[in-house]
């Protein structure tokens, strides 16, 4: 199922989407920090507050999915935290956080190769009991981990990763503001882009492509999907004019904080609904939405497509009439 994430080792589409978060918030730094450079105390306190807050939803959500103990990673915190080490790069031109990210990217890869703990043999990669999860369990508790797991897909060791994505982002949202509308700038990225894409798979021979493990194999080549995907959408829009077939999607972005929050508030609340099925087993609410999509269409796959795409014209209808009110939740 390609809207699935894989087990353990592999690569589908939903994959792509919170490494694309990361970009795009590296992206918008390169512009806000433009607009913000008369003001640096500003600046800062803004920052920080937006980081505060971030982290503090995240812990919220999370205690709403999973319940206590609670989980100490997660989406919102990932995210502050990669933006926490990709900000001070946020004035220093396209190539040095471009190269920062290079650095993290090495580093864990090496990490994950050659670093061993006790019970843990070094480069073993093959599931939950690995170098990142002994640090994530040594960290936080075995309890505050996902699940209990004593393994977190937003660990501390692939935050090193993660925050190469943000940086990425940055470099990117800076070539687009010194060269607004350059053919010579998206021929660069387009070349970027296939660099980073051939580097991944190339990777991936050694280092599996793992989105949980964040490893570098998969964070090379969600590079090279992201600057592909936004210098089209750049050359469409910005370039060529082409807008109105955005216009739909718009609100989604301009509520997206708030959208993933309700999201996930809701999606927590309908895990923890627990229904009993006509034959007495007790389910939760969750699986059993997913169930009767499955009988009802047939096929698992369907099914699972029909299910997202309810939940995302749904939200799109929230986020639609929270613009017509001009309601936007932002930090």
């Amino acid at each position: 199922m390609w809207l699935l994430h894989p087990d353990w080792h592999g690569f589908r589409l939903a994959d792509t989407i919170f490494s694309s978060f990361l970009f795009i918030a590296g992206v918008s730094m390169a512009f806000s920090a433009a607009k913000r450079a008369a003001d640096p105390s500003a600046e800062r306190s803004a920052f920080a507050r937006r980081m505060l807050l971030l982290i503090a939803l995240g812990f919220a959500v999370n205690l709403v999915k999973y319940g206590i103990p609670l989980r100490v990673f997660g989406v919102l915190q990932r995210i502050a935290l990669a933006s926490l080490i990709a900000w001070p790069f946020r004035r220093r031109g396209p190539w040095l956080p471009l190269t920062v990210g290079l650095g993290f990217i090495t580093v864990h890869t090496l990490v994950l190769q050659f670093a061993g703990a006790p019970g843990i043999p070094a480069g073993y990669l093959d599931g939950i009991h690995n170098i990142s999860g002994w640090i994530d369990t040594h960290l936080v508790g075995l309890a505050h981990t996902y699940k209990g797991q004593g393994f977190d897909p937003e660990g501390a060791l692939s935050t090193l990763t993660a925050s190469s994505m943000v940086l990425l982002g940055l470099s990117v949202g800076q070539w687009l503001r010194r060269y607004p509308k350059d053919p010579r700038m998206l021929r660069r990225l387009a070349g970027l882009a296939l660099a980073s894409f051939v580097c991944g798979l190339a990777l991936s021979i050694a280092i599996p492509i793992n989105k949980k493990l964040g490893t570098g194999s998969f964070t090379l080549i969600m590079w090279g999907i992201d600057i592909a995907v936004l210098a089209a959408l750049y050359w469409l829009a910005d370039v060529r004019g082409h807008t109105r077939w955005l216009r739909p999607i718009v609100p989604l972005g301009l509520n997206a904080l708030g959208i993933y929050v309700g999201f996930n508030i809701l999606l927590g609340i309908v895990m923890h609904i627990t229904i009993t099925t006509p034959g007495g087993t007790d389910i939760s609410l969750f699986r059993a939405i997913g169930a009767a999509a499955e009988r009802i269409i047939g096929d698992p796959t369907a099914a699972t497509l029909s299910v997202s795409a309810l939940e995302v014209l749904a939200w799109l209808a929230v986020a639609t009439a929270l613009d017509r009110r001009r309601i936007y939740f932002k930090l």
